[in-house]
């Protein structure tokens, strides 16, 4: 521990006998617990804790590396004054292109008593976003610690990758000031992690009425798109083409009054709907990336990837989460049967040019990569061989799914009524990608899923009972898009669901602002419909809901929460969505 020059002998005597008493104690008391008193316990306990607060006023709080973790400190104690806002930190970190894989963040751990002991709860979470260069930030503080007038602080920089760190400077510090931006960053970054945590507790409650915002943001910015894919529910036909392509982008005004409300509480706006996203005029992507640097927000991109080049550049790139890019097939000819013309070389050049691009960068907070591929029976066999290609690219995450059934064109890729003829190519890819530790979004393999025959009603219209057993309405229960994530098109209607042809539930060009329809009536009954007769037709017939299994409150691997046992059936009625009525 250092202590500052000014500190007279009283100081040092203080700290001499807090150092003697905790090291003696062992804490608990260690061996002389079952010695001592309940009395005598909180007498001493009272005078370390008496202790450690009068060291917390000296002004100058100790820094020390934990000696069996280079990428930790403990910083403290403070005394919190009236005027202190935020504990402000300046930190270096060294992460090799390797190292930057396994970032998850950031964690600052706080205590406001003495005998209190560092824990989950009491965390702030935050991103380090320069690599190689010192780095200034704000966090709010506590309200906890403003309450106590004391906290200790445990700096975990890298709690989940290798690399070199150090604390160049931690304090409390008062608002304004030289440091207007980083005061406002600390603001939005704290008004996100309250959403976050509504978020959890209202997924584990259920509770149909919602006082916060989604912590994601699903965003048509416009419906046209330049190719025709076949399995396309809004391109594949040239009819529904023309119509799309005919329809106007987001208006810069409705992306305003989005931005403003909607983004300084959610963590990322993922770019998603009928049309492709990078597809879009100038001048509402310079709009969108200035409203996303204002309110701190990530994005992810769903993209056929024909427009990475053009897009996404370097200044965009910090700002990127994910690039999700659409490959259904793993030669020219496949894929451009499947991907409406678009060509094999162009596209699997742009991943290049993004992979290069994110390694340049040097971005402790590695722009992901993910891969998205539609399982249909002219791709399925090429799938193994595909995902060895893509390694030299690296890619974070793959997200893998059976066909949507949306036009009769495309029946005969279905695998729904040729089970046996993935799984063997399915299980070859998951073992490989297991074994490079990529991230997999995955359906089951078929050869345990039952399958039920198509019922002879097959309307989607919402509000109609979804027969269900019970497996399937627990597996309901456990699906967090509406409690976490909404979703908007280009004309400003609010959907229920990102899942195909969900209802919609309000219009933001009529309504006043967003969150009166996200916690407005139609979504609490949405939500409170979930695993009862009045269960939507949507919820109890979804393909995404099928396709994945979400985790109860335990805790499960990644290996049991994909697990074919916890999977239901699938049926033919969600994954066939020709005479859906909400088209």
């Amino acid at each position: 521990m250092v202590l500052p020059a000014r500190c007279g002998k009283q100081t040092h005597n203080h700290v001499a006998s807090y150092r003697c008493w905790s090291a003696f104690l062992g804490g608990e008391f260690g061996v002389l617990r079952r010695f001592l008193s309940p009395s005598v316990r909180d007498k001493i306990r009272r005078q370390i804790d008496k202790s450690q607060k009068w060291i917390g006023t000296l002004g100058a709080a100790a820094r020390m590396r934990d000696p069996n973790d280079a990428t930790r400190y403990f910083v403290g104690p403070f005394r919190v004054r009236s005027e202190d806002a935020f504990v402000e930190l300046e930190i270096k970190v060294q992460l090799s292109w390797d190292q930057t894989r396994h970032y998850r963040g950031s964690k600052l751990y706080y205590r406001v008593e003495p005998h209190h002991h560092f824990s989950e709860p009491e965390c702030i979470f935050f991103w380090l976003h320069h690599n190689g260069c010192p780095e200034r930030l704000r966090l709010v503080i506590p309200e906890s610690a403003r309450v106590s007038g004391w906290i200790m602080l445990r700096l975990d920089v890298l709690p989940l990758a290798e690399g070199a760190v150090e604390l160049l400077h931690c304090q409390l510090a008062k608002a304004g000031g030289p440091h207007d931006m980083l005061d406002r960053a600390a603001v939005l970054h704290a008004m996100k992690l309250h959403t976050d945590q509504e978020v959890v507790q209202s997924i584990a409650s259920g509770r149909p009425f919602l006082d916060h915002y989604p912590q994601a943001l699903s965003m048509e910015i416009q419906p046209n798109c330049n190719l025709t894919c076949a399995h396309c529910p809004t391109h594949g036909k040239p009819e529904l083409h023309m119509e799309c392509n005919s329809m106007k982008e987001m208006d810069v005004g409705l992306l305003a009054k989005i931005a403003h409300e909607v983004f300084p509480h959610v963590d990322c706006v993922n770019l998603v709907g009928r049309g492709e996203p990078l597809y879009v005029s100038d001048q509402l992507w310079r709009e969108l990336i200035n409203h996303l640097t204002r309110y701190g927000a990530m994005l992810v991109v769903v993209t056929n990837g024909t427009f990475i080049r053009r897009r996404i550049t370097a200044e965009v790139l910090p700002l990127i989460e994910t690039l999700s890019v659409s490959i259904d097939g793993a030669n020219p000819e496949t894929f451009a049967r499947n991907r409406g013309g678009a060509s094999f070389n162009r596209v699997i050049e742009a991943i290049a040019y993004f992979h290069d691009l994110r390694k340049r960068a040097c971005l402790p907070r590695r722009p992901k990569l993910s891969i998205s591929w539609t399982i249909k029976k002219n791709n399925v066999a090429e799938l193994p061989g595909f995902v060895r290609f893509m390694s030299q690219f690296e890619p974070d995450k793959y997200f893998f799914r059976y066909m949507v059934l949306c036009e009769e064109l495309e029946q005969d890729q279905s695998l729904l009524d040729d089970p046996q003829a993935a799984n063997g190519y399915l299980q070859d890819a998951y073992a490989f990608l297991e074994e490079q530790g990529v991230e997999i979004v995955r359906p089951p393999l078929f050869n345990t899923v039952s399958r039920k025959e198509p019922e002879a009603e097959t309307s989607c219209a919402s509000n109609v009972a979804a027969p269900a057993d019970a497996s399937g309405r627990e597996r309901m229960r456990r699906c967090p898009h509406m409690f976490a994530e909404g979703a908007i098109l280009a004309g400003g209607a609010i959907m229920s669901c990102q899942a195909y042809f969900a209802e919609a539930v309000g219009n933001l060009t009529t309504e006043p602002d967003y969150m009166s329809v996200w916690s407005g009536q139609r979504m609490q009954s949405l939500r409170a419909g979930l695993n009862t007769g009045n269960e939507w037709g949507q919820c109890g017939e979804c393909w995404i809901s099928q396709m994945r299994c979400y985790a109860p409150e335990t805790e499960q691997s990644e290996q049991q929460i994909y697990s074919q046992e916890q999977l239901t059936s699938l049926t033919m009625k969600a994954w066939d969505l020709r005479n859906c009525t909400r088209r």
